[in-house]
């Protein structure tokens, strides 16, 4: 059995048609990124926490995030989720 090298040619030509790329990507990235930065730090993207949120336990914060999240599904989401949570409840029943 003979083992033949791959040609370095054809390797350095495939990897010197690749476009060029900064370490700090593209000026298209580079714009994105800085008008993100602008926005956080204008304001624009921060929430004000009432103090009565910013006081309770992490606890009760997850415990008014998931029921919010539950009061915006549908019907046939809410359901899904029951079946979801009901199998979990049986799984653990089980171990």
């Amino acid at each position: 059995m003979n083992v033949m090298k791959f040609p370095y040619g054809a390797c350095h030509r495939v990897h010197s048609r690749k476009p060029r790329r900064s370490k700090n990507g593209t000026p298209e990235e580079r714009a994105a990124n800085a008008a993100g930065a602008a926005a956080r730090a204008s304001g624009g993207a921060i929430v004000p926490i009432r103090k009565a949120e910013s006081n309770e336990p992490p606890k009760f914060a997850v415990a008014r995030a998931v029921r919010a999240v539950l009061e915006s599904l549908d019907e046939r989401e809410l359901w899904a989720v029951t079946r979801v949570m009901n199998a979990l409840k049986v799984g653990e029943q089980q171990s």
